[in-house]
């Protein structure tokens, strides 16, 4: 089984385990469908169905300044081995 470990790392001070997500795969699928439907063009949302045609406009999005940054952090959170580097963030209600 696949598990996420979420880390807060302050340079130079400290680091410690937030959370560990166990089976990441499950809520997966359901950042990149919300990527694709609201930042992908309209013949790359459909991923699923004809996979490795639109992986590429999909990943991308993770780097898409149309979409805020929290958005962006939780896509980077799907990858494999993924480092979101951030400063100043704030919490968001979804």
């Amino acid at each position: 089984m696949s598990s996420t470990i979420i880390y807060s790392v302050t340079p130079g001070q400290h680091h410690e385990e937030l959370r560990t997500l166990r089976n990441s795969w499950g809520s997966a699928p359901v950042v990149w469908d919300f990527m694709a439907k609201n930042y992908c063009p309209p013949s790359a949302r459909y991923w699923m169905a004809e996979a490795g045609k639109s992986d590429a406009n999909l990943w991308k999005t993770a780097n898409d300044d149309r979409a805020p940054q929290y958005q962006r952090n939780v896509m980077r959170m799907t990858f494999d081995f993924a480092l979101g580097l951030s400063q100043g963030l704030r919490p968001h209600r979804c």
